[in-house]
């Protein structure tokens, strides 16, 4: 009859989870058994030089708050939508003032896409404001004396 040896792979029951208890020694953060010269957990990447598992921040430093749209942009979104003379002014003075602010505050705010279609439907705005003068003072301003206002 022959006798089956266990292979290293299969550690008999009462060997316990280490397979030899000199040569290795368990990992503090997932216990998995390293060998005792080892640096680095090759399951869980925990540091025994530092203590520490890599890439885990102390509590405290995440953002906890999501980036916020700005609200000069939602202005001058709406100014632009109004589309007055005087909105479509504000609206470029709001929307270059946002883009001004998305930019230098770092992914804390959004919105940058709502400030320039501010800023566009204000020029657009304006344009068409300088239009609508110009047509009233030479169409409607020469004729003025032709009107008769019943009293």
């Amino acid at each position: 009859m022959t006798q089956v040896r266990p292979s290293r792979q299969h550690r008999r029951v009462s060997e316990g989870p280490f397979p030899s208890e000199s040569a290795y020694r368990p990992c503090p953060a997932c216990g998995e058994p390293i060998r005792r010269e080892a640096v680095i957990c090759r399951f869980c990447h925990y540091d025994f030089r530092t203590n520490a598992i890599p890439g885990v921040a102390p509590y405290g430093t995440y953002p906890l708050t999501p980036p916020r749209t700005n609200s000069l942009a939602i202005a001058s979104l709406v100014l632009g939508i109004v589309n007055m003379l005087v909105g479509s002014i504000l609206a470029l003075v709001f929307g270059y003032r946002a883009i001004h602010e998305i930019d230098e505050s770092n992914g804390t705010q959004t919105g940058r896409g709502l400030a320039v279609a501010g800023v566009v439907l204000g020029w657009v705005g304006l344009v068409m404001g300088i239009i609508w003068v110009i047509l009233f003072l030479t169409l409607f301003l020469p004729h003025v004396s032709e009107f008769h206002f019943v009293h």
